[in-house]
């Protein structure tokens, strides 16, 4: 089990190291655009397929981020609620949504990317390198769907303090 804590805080520095990574090359890309664009010194094509593709990815891996972090779908009204027996099984609940929306997600993903004929115009590259953000995103969504379930059926009802994971 220690392994699995080791991996899982690994991949979480992982994805903040992406998403800010991402979020700053987007930044920087964009205002070289407008640069470019103000003071035409230099010409930057095809640097909005990139900011696209940073985009996408960023995205789904900041999802994921907050997925595992018990941080994106979130009501803390419900565990101010009187009964510890009614917010177990209202988490529950919640857990098993997330999880029916993480496997249509992934799903429906895998499809709107295998099935992707767009090639990008300056690149030209398949899309689908883009697209593949929602399949592959959408797995690890998945587990840790799975896993906030198995937490939540597994552990006793209680109150928890409201903004806490």
């Amino acid at each position: 089990m220690h392994a699995i804590a080791t991996v899982d805080r690994w991949f979480a520095a992982f994805l903040r190291g992406f998403v800010i990574a991402a979020l700053a090359i987007t930044l920087v890309l964009i205002t070289l655009g407008v640069i470019a664009r103000a003071v035409p010194v230099f010409s930057m094509s095809g640097y909005d397929e990139v900011i696209e593709w940073l985009i996408a990815w960023m995205t789904f891996a900041g999802t994921i981020a907050l997925w595992r972090q018990g941080l994106l779908f979130r009501i803390d009204l419900i565990s101010m609620l009187p009964s510890p027996v009614a917010v177990k099984w209202i988490n529950v609940l919640t857990q098993v949504l997330m999880l029916v929306f993480a496997v249509v997600f992934t799903w429906k993903g895998w499809d709107f990317a295998v099935d992707s004929v767009e090639t990008m115009p300056f690149l030209f590259v398949s899309k689908t390198a883009w697209y593949a953000s929602m399949p592959v995103c959408g797995v690890f969504m998945v587990i840790y769907a799975i896993s906030g379930l198995v937490r939540t059926v597994l552990s006793p009802p209680h109150h928890t303090t409201p903004g806490m994971a």
